[in-house]
C-alpha cells in the first residue's frame, strides 16, 4: 500500500459470540470461538490501526455486546480521538448499555429487518423486533443522537422498503443502510 493511501476504516471482529441465528448470517456467527483475540490484543491493534492514521474504526462480530470487556475496547478507541461504531443486532441494548454509548460519543447501527415482528423475526428469531424496539426506546431515552439502522432485503421484506419512510422516523430513525 502507497504510504499516501490509508484505509478510511477498520473492522474489528471481537467475537464470533452471538445470541441469534440469523438465516443470512455472513459470519456463521453462534459460540465464541477458541482463538478468538484477548483483551490485551484487541487494545494492542486499536493503537496499530491508530498509529496507521486510521481514525474511523468499526466493533463488529457476531454480537460484539457479547463481550464483556466492550466497554473498555470502546473507551480505548475514543481516548484516541477514533471515531467508533458499533454493529450490534441491538438486542442486548438496555439502559447502562445506551448511557455508556451516549456518554462515549459511540456511533451505532442496529439490524432492522423489517417493519413487522413477522419480516424481522422471519431472518432474526422470534422475538428479536420486539426486543430491538426497546433497544431503540433505551437509546431515545439516553438522549443518544447517532443511531443507524442496516436493512437486510429479502424476499419476505421486499415489500416493506417504501414503508419505512414513515415507520423510520416514528422510531427516531434517520439513517438507514439498505444491504
Amino acid at each position: 500500500m502507497s504510504p499516501d493511501v490509508k484505509p478510511s476504516r477498520v473492522y474489528i471482529d471481537v467475537t464470533n459470540e452471538c445470541p441469534l441465528r440469523c438465516l443470512h448470517c455472513c459470519t456463521g456467527s453462534g459460540i465464541r470461538g477458541e482463538d478468538e483475540l484477548e483483551l490485551s490484543e484487541i487494545i494492542h491493534l486499536i493503537d496499530q490501526v491508530y498509529d496507521m492514521h486510521v481514525t474511523n474504526v468499526v466493533f463488529s462480530g457476531g454480537e460484539p455486546m457479547m463481550r464483556a470487556d466492550l466497554p473498555v475496547m470502546l473507551e480505548h478507541a475514543r481516548s484516541k480521538g477514533m471515531n467508533v461504531t458499533l454493529l450490534t443486532s441491538g438486542i442486548l441494548v438496555d439502559g447502562e448499555w445506551a448511557r455508556l454509548l451516549t456518554r462515549l460519543g459511540i456511533r451505532a447501527k442496529v439490524s432492522l429487518d423489517g417493519v413487522s415482528p413477522e419480516t424481522h423475526d422471519f431472518l432474526r428469531g422470534k422475538g428479536s423486533f420486539e426486543k430491538l424496539l426497546r433497544a431503540i426506546e433505551c437509546f431515545h431515552v439516553s438522549g443518544f443522537e447517532n443511531l443507524a439502522v442496516h436493512f437486510t432485503i429479502h424476499r419476505k421484506n421486499l415489500s416493506e422498503l417504501t414503508k419505512l419512510e414513515k415507520f423510520l422516523p416514528r422510531l427516531g430513525i434517520r439513517n438507514l443502510m439498505v444491504g
